[in-house]
């Protein structure tokens, strides 16, 4: 049987407009919102820490 992540509950209160994009992506996709956050922030922080690294190797 595989093993399921681990995961933490967290709660947030989002802008209205920003939720409604979430749920518009979402639909679209297929994601449920838990799968969505969690790729859409990954891909930020991937993004952001290779924007880190690129400066610091200059």
């Amino acid at each position: 049987m595989e093993k399921r992540k681990d995961w933490k509950m967290i709660s947030i209160r989002m802008d209205v407009h920003v939720l409604n994009r979430l749920d518009a992506y979402c639909e679209k996709t297929g994601l449920a919102r838990t799968k969505a956050m969690e790729r859409i922030i990954a891909s930020y922080l991937d993004q952001h820490d290779k924007i880190i690294n690129d400066a610091k190797n200059q």
